[in-house]
């Protein structure tokens, strides 16, 4: 009984905290985008992509640091207490609620393993500067995307192919690259994971940051954003809805609203502001919050079970 009231607790705890937290994120996150428009795409993609996930990992940590210690430490192992009605609720609650993010996570993988199956139906395979499989379909899926998380290969359509230059073929290519070098199709699969409602606009801002930055790491100069402008605008014509699966990043995301801006902003290329270094500067707030959570550890641990001891009674 003391194992299963741990692993109750242990459950209310992670979602009662994810819950709380995600509602926090999605009231607040347009302030985190807007601040991103002063700054590279790069580092806009990090920050909006790390807000979108501090529920999932903060929720984690505090169960895994907190609530179970403190349960291990302070419960008496010898009393045989009963679930309460509201732990079972909660603890029922986070079962379904885990069963369903690995449901998600599954059939994004499912779904792409069984795209993937169909665009090697026919296909071929040419050689490319970009360290990445670069396979040629038949079919008008994919116009062009990285799709995969584990080993990923670009696909391109023989209509797209047939469209583009030497040049605008090697800058999208490169763009895709950008999008494997950042893992954005892993991240993808995190976001089916940690699924919560209200986070739909905050996911299409990171993919619209994450395009952007794809954008600037493709490109050095102005002839090469101008050859990626001209691969966007050609890539367009034959997008579908259909065109990088679950765990994919297309050239043309579908409902992807930012392509205009893209074109734009390429045809304006300026080397100003696109760096891509990563945030030093957020090691000093980590090394204070860490310093902190170690001096209050011992109290907080008391803290944390006078408020799981709530739940299980």
């Amino acid at each position: 009984m003391f194992t299963l009231r741990l692993g109750a607790v242990a459950l209310s705890v992670l979602l009662i905290g994810y819950c709380l937290l995600s509602l926090v994120v999605s009231a607040g996150w347009k302030l985190i985008a807007k601040w991103g428009q002063s700054t590279s795409a790069a580092r806009s993609a990090r920050v909006l992509f790390a807000w979108r996930m501090l529920p999932l990992v903060l929720s984690l940590l505090v169960t895994a640091l907190y609530a179970v210690p403190s349960f291990l430490i302070f419960e008496p192992g010898h009393i045989d207490e009963k679930l309460g009605p509201m732990l079972i609720v909660l603890s029922v609650a986070a079962c379904a609620w885990l069963s369903m993010a690995c449901m998600r996570a599954f059939e994004a993988h499912q779904n792409t393993a069984q795209m993937l199956s169909d665009w090697r139906n026919g296909s071929t395979q040419i050689k490319a500067d970009c360290g990445l499989p670069v396979v040629v379909t038949s079919s008008s899926d994919p116009v062009l995307t990285v799709t995969g998380v584990s080993q990923p290969s670009v696909f391109i359509s023989e209509k797209a192919l047939a469209s583009l230059t030497v040049r605008e073929f090697e800058a999208a290519v490169r763009h895709e690259a950008a999008h494997v070098q950042r893992y954005d199709n892993l991240k993808k699969l995190l976001l089916r994971f940690g699924a919560f409602p209200c986070m739909k606009k905050l996911e299409a801002a990171w993919i619209a940051s994450s395009e952007i930055a794809a954008d600037d790491a493709a490109i050095s100069n102005s002839a090469e954003a101008l050859d990626l402008a001209s691969a966007l605008i050609k890539c367009s014509r034959f997008a579908t809805s259909r065109t990088s699966g679950a765990l994919g990043s297309a050239l043309i995301p579908v409902n992807d609203h930012s392509v205009a801006t893209r074109i734009t902003r390429l045809c304006d290329w300026s080397n100003q502001g696109r760096s891509q270094n990563r945030d030093y500067y957020g090691l000093p707030l980590a090394v204070t919050a860490l310093l902190c959570v170690t001096l209050t550890y011992a109290p907080l641990l008391r803290t944390v079970h006078a408020l799981t001891e709530w739940l299980v009674r």
